[in-house]
């Protein structure tokens, strides 16, 4: 693996909620910090705007929508990394929504699991408090097919159900 410092760089990550994009972003912005890189990390839900102006489904803050992120105020944040010199990742539910964005990827990282995992992963899922109802569950399976995929050409896809190889993530990076 090329060992490359300073190498400013655009990285998008996205997938489905609990199919690992977090855990795929941490490991390689600690991969680029180890290479001498100036990593920023921005999670999309850290941009959602207030719950009173998000989209609602059935009275419920409908977080599954692009609609709930505030694009303004992401986009912003990634321009100031950008005037930092940063290697920026973007990990998001929404990170191939926004055509914008999208232009300023250099790098596409998608990670895909399938229904019964996602369903799974959710019923352990209590960071948000107690678990969604069921029509909730599939609203969000829903939603993703609809606002999560990926449009970019030659995205590399993870299967966030397998074990992570950082290595083939890093070259896949710093391919030419």
């Amino acid at each position: 693996m090329p060992a490359v410092k300073n190498q400013q760089m655009i990285i998008g990550i996205g997938g489905l909620s609990r199919s690992g994009k977090t855990k795929v972003a941490k490991k390689i912005r600690t991969e680029l910090q180890k290479q001498g890189q100036n990593v920023l990390l921005l999670h999309q839900d850290h941009f959602s705007f207030p719950e009173i102006k998000i989209p609602k489904i059935k009275d419920r803050a409908d977080y599954e929508h692009p609609d709930s992120i505030d694009w303004n105020r992401y986009l912003a944040a990634i321009q100031e990394g950008i005037k930092a010199q940063q290697t920026i990742i973007s990990e998001g539910l929404f990170a191939f929504a926004n055509q914008q964005l999208n232009q300023l990827y250099d790098r596409q990282i998608f990670v895909s699991i399938d229904q019964a995992t996602f369903m799974q992963r959710k019923a352990n899922d209590t960071r948000w408090g107690p678990l969604p109802p069921p029509w909730y569950l599939q609203h969000i399976w829903d939603a993703h097919q609809i606002h999560g995929q990926c449009p970019l050409p030659s995205p590399l896809q993870i299967n966030g159900t397998k074990p992570l190889i950082i290595n083939e993530i890093i070259d896949y990076i710093y391919k030419k």
